[in-house]
């Protein structure tokens, strides 16, 4: 019932997105690979393409913690083009969730079943396979709509669970706060960076 529940929204997803990008043609931008859009005002320092995705109305996002995460993973600072900026993010993602998702079986092992340790323990096994989806998805361009939602779910309604339970039992840890908070970071940052490659992709095919 949940796999098909899953497979059900990812259609309605699809389904919207052609209808929007078909309605809705952006404005024409760089093929990718090659420059970055203008970027709005950020921190000194961070790459063009960082500043572009660490830009997000979502009010848990820490748009300075987005670049100071970014900023710190070789593989994203240096990206030429959208596609290595997602790719990366999508890894450095899995590793930072491996990390934390660690920790919290370990405080889940040393507390009695239920709560919100149970909840993000859940919770973070959810992000990480969407996680890994979303960096499998990338690799082919028929796919990249699926690499979008995966990477939004992320770091919205998977991540959401743990901090709704965090919330509601006041948990003070430290890992486990911190940790959501890079969740959505990667989550939205790197959906982002897939949204500016379908543009991309999208213009180029009406262009060329």
């Amino acid at each position: 019932m949940l796999f098909s529940t899953l497979i059900q929204t990812r259609i309605t997803f699809i389904a919207l997105n052609i209808i929007s990008y078909s309605l809705f043609l952006p404005p024409i931008a760089a093929a990718p690979g090659t420059a970055a859009p203008a970027a709005a005002p950020g921190p000194a320092g961070a790459p063009p393409l960082i500043k572009h995705v660490c830009q997000s109305g979502n009010p848990t996002f820490d748009a300075d913690l987005c670049v100071r995460l970014l900023k710190s993973n070789e593989e994203a600072r240096s990206a030429a083009d959208f596609h290595s900026l997602a790719m990366a993010i999508g890894k450095q993602g899995i590793s930072h969730v491996n990390r934390t998702r660690e920790h919290v079986e370990n405080m889940f092992n040393k507390t009695a079943a239920g709560g919100a340790i149970e909840v993000c323990r859940k919770a973070y096994g959810g992000v990480m396979v969407t996680l890994k989806s979303a960096v499998n998805e990338l690799k082919d361009p028929m796919t990249y709509n699926l690499a979008s939602y995966d990477m939004l779910l992320a770091g919205t309604d998977s991540i959401g669970r743990c901090q709704d339970a965090v919330r509601r039992d006041n948990v003070t840890d430290e890992v486990v706060l911190s940790g959501n908070k890079a969740v959505v970071v990667f989550g939205l940052s790197g959906n982002k960076a897939v949204d500016e490659i379908r543009r991309q992709d999208l213009t180029n095919y009406y262009i060329y």
